[in-house]
């Protein structure tokens, strides 16, 4: 988990979720338009960035990673 120690938040996520995040982000990068002097590396962590704290498109967009929430069981 190296690479998102610095991501306030990334610790509920396990590393393969935000690895998958990450490569989207790549993806997306190179499929469509970008910014001006971002590399992919950025676009990518942005992405990450945005899942985990909720905010822009990329929690929207990666929402299939969420998974599902646990309930408990009801004790009879």
């Amino acid at each position: 988990m190296s690479r998102y120690k610095s991501i306030p938040g990334a610790g509920r996520f396990s590393k393969g979720t935000l690895d998958k995040v990450y490569k989207r982000g790549l993806g997306a990068y190179y499929s469509s338009g970008s910014r001006p002097k971002v590399s992919a590396h950025q676009w990518a962590m942005g992405r990450v960035k945005s899942f985990v704290s909720g905010k822009g498109g990329a929690r929207k967009a990666d929402s299939d990673l969420l998974g599902k929430k646990k309930t408990k069981a009801k004790k009879k």
